[in-house]
């Protein structure tokens, strides 16, 4: 029989490929402007992963004490949370460190398509099952940018080592996360229509996601800087 990881896994082996491509494009020629906003993007996101977190627990813990699946969410995400807590803070210490105005990122909108990345969840959580979010955890905590990129991108930069130190300890803190997550999935009684929406959920982070990397790919700095961006 096929683990729910593995069901989940194959899912998203035919999406991934896409936010390779659409990193490739984006990392094709690294300059200094698109990193700092890569590390604005990457802020929006990160600090909704808290609330999120608090927002599941909430709900798993109103569900009927015969929801399985409900029940053995809660300590997993409550341990997520203290293990998130503060990366936001570290994210904005390197947008800092790469000559970001932190205030001016705390000011501006959050772009479209992380507030969609976020806000599905929220819907999903909310009217049809908490679950949903460890799809979207299996996409954004699965596929960290590579060491390798990473360090291309500092020696074509120059920016300084600082700035690329919460995503470097994602790396490797990700694969840790990738194993629980994997672990914790393989341990639910899902039925079908959880099943269904935890897949849902994930390709809908990769699809987001997807998005998100291709507009940083052509982004026009000036007006992100201005924040007058459609």
């Amino acid at each position: 029989m096929t683990s729910e990881s593995s069901l989940l896994q194959l899912k998203l082996d035919h999406a991934v490929p896409a936010l390779e491509s659409a990193s490739r494009r984006a990392w094709d020629r690294p300059d200094a402007d698109r990193f700092r906003e890569y590390l604005a993007v990457c802020h929006m996101a990160t600090r909704a992963t808290v609330p999120l977190l608090e927002f599941a627990v909430a709900e798993c813990r109103a569900r009927p004490a015969t929801d399985g699946v409900a029940a053995r969410l809660v300590s997993y995400y409550l341990a997520q949370i203290e293990e998130e807590r503060g990366h936001d803070a570290a994210l904005l210490d390197d947008f800092t460190a790469a000559g970001g105005d932190p205030s001016a990122l705390l000011r501006r909108v959050p772009r479209p398509e992380i507030a969609a990345l976020v806000g599905a969840q929220y819907y999903w959580v909310r009217h049809s099952h908490p679950v949903a979010l460890v799809g979207h955890m299996a996409v954004l905590e699965g596929y960290p940018p590579p060491p390798a990129v990473l360090e291309r991108i500092r020696h074509a930069t120059g920016l300084p080592p600082a700035c690329f130190r919460t995503l470097a300890a994602h790396t490797e803190l990700d694969r840790h996360h990738r194993k629980e997550l994997a672990e914790l999935l393989d341990s639910l009684p899902l039925d079908d229509r959880c099943r269904s929406l935890v897949g849902i959920a994930a390709l809908h982070a990769v699809q987001l996601l997807v998005t998100s990397v291709d507009r940083l790919a052509t982004l026009d700095m000036s007006q992100e800087r201005t924040g007058t961006h459609e």
